[in-house]
């Protein structure tokens, strides 16, 4: 399977084993920025913190911010968060003080993603189909 293959398959799968790598790269993205603070992720009432909010998210539950992008929206948050960690708390911390005129960063890194498995060579091409088209 190729990449853009892996993209709309992860953006668009909404089933238990996806809602599950989803809580999986959840936790892993609250143990890297708030690892004294202990948080279960397996129903809404237990997985609501406003600390959500503070690193970008729009509401206090996260599952309600990913939406479309599924588990490659959180996937792109936890890779910026894992490759890139001071750039990306720079874009928090940034837009911390402005949030009421600007798009929360994780839900606007959300939009990103549905907007990219929205153009038709990333959402409806395998990787090899789009790859042969460039060639022409």
């Amino acid at each position: 399977m190729g990449i853009l293959d892996e993209f709309v398959k992860a953006q668009k799968n909404n089933d238990q084993d996806a809602k599950v790598a989803i809580e999986q790269m959840l936790l892993e993205i609250w143990n890297i920025l708030f690892p004294h603070v202990s948080i279960d992720l397996s129903s809404k009432d237990t997985r609501e913190n406003v600390l959500w909010k503070s690193i970008g998210f729009q509401n206090k539950d996260p599952m309600s911010d990913i939406r479309g992008s599924g588990a490659m929206g959180v996937k792109q948050f936890l890779y910026m968060l894992q490759q890139y960690p001071e750039q990306l708390n720079q874009l928090i911390e940034k837009h911390k003080p402005r949030e009421s005129i600007h798009y929360p960063i994780a839900a606007a890194g959300f939009a990103i993603t549905v907007s990219l498995g929205k153009i038709p060579q990333i959402g409806e091409c395998s990787c090899n189909k789009l790859a042969k088209s460039q060639l022409i």
